[in-house]
């Protein structure tokens, strides 16, 4: 999924290292993604690359600090000598909460030596509460960077139970009650927050999402039965989407939008 979001924002084409890169990664994980989004735009082979991550999880900072140092340290120094990586734990959803040394990190990124300025939400925004709209004008307005996302969005013409069935299911997930927009509500959302209607890519990747994930728990499920364990949660989790693949009422999308340039 990072490698499509990185492709689709165009940092991996041609394998190109001439950009430098400024990354605001929110809800990074315990750090795979880290030392992946690293790899896989060359970071080490770039004049410059500064990333910070933000997750809500002190276990998760923790643990990826842990790879990240072990990575460090099985590398080359000169790898890794012009890179630049800070984890905090803090909440992405309200940058008006972070302290002062997340504050300074983040706002270095809108350095004009990086060609490149962007914000990934790699498969959390809809968590985000209240909204996507804090981050999204923080990123926009403080940072002056562009968007790449995984994300959910409803279908395009979801009944009205269907759209009741979706938010008592995000309610359940801990998402707030209005997390799923449409694609023309999400266009909305990023305009408004500073980015250029005509440069917002949202690409539907819903085959390549729901049902392998439904694939796998039934799967699972089978194959743990024989030994007495069951996976019954999961298993409801996997009907759910299942639903999802069947009816498109939610729909798994790459999100890239971009700032408008000056002259614009």
């Amino acid at each position: 999924m990072l490698a499509n979001i990185l492709k689709v924002a165009g940092l991996v084409s041609n394998n190109s290292t001439e950009n430098s890169v400024a990354v605001l990664d929110v809800g990074f994980g315990c750090g795979d993604q880290t030392v992946a989004l690293a790899e896989l735009i060359l970071a080490p082979s770039r004049s410059q690359f500064r990333y910070v991550g933000v997750t809500l999880n002190e276990t998760q900072r923790q643990a990826a600090q842990q790879r990240l140092d072990a990575t460090l340290l099985a590398a080359d120094k000169r790898d890794v000598e012009n890179t630049s990586i800070k984890l905090f734990q803090a909440d992405a959803a309200k940058p008006e909460s972070w302290d002062k040394a997340i504050t300074t990190a983040v706002d270095n990124l809108s350095d004009k030596a990086f060609s490149e300025r962007w914000l990934l939400g790699l498969d959390c925004l809809y968590h985000f509460s209240p909204s996507r709209k804090p981050i999204f004008k923080h990123a926009s307005q403080k940072i002056d960077a562009n968007v790449m996302a995984f994300d959910l969005i409803l279908g395009d013409n979801p009944s009205l139970w269907q759209t009741l069935a979706v938010r008592l299911l995000g309610f359940v997930l801990l998402c707030p009650w209005q997390t799923f927009l449409t694609e023309a509500q999400y266009r909305d959302q990023l305009v408004e927050c500073g980015y250029d209607r005509g440069d917002i890519e949202i690409r539907d990747i819903s085959d390549h999402v729901f049902a392998g994930l439904a694939g796998f728990l039934q799967r699972q499920d089978a194959a743990l039965k024989p030994y007495g364990i069951s996976l019954t949660g999961y298993s409801a989790v996997g009907r759910v989407y299942d639903w999802f693949d069947r009816t498109r009422v939610l729909k798994g999308v790459i999100v890239v939008g971009r700032k408008k340039s000056k002259s614009q």
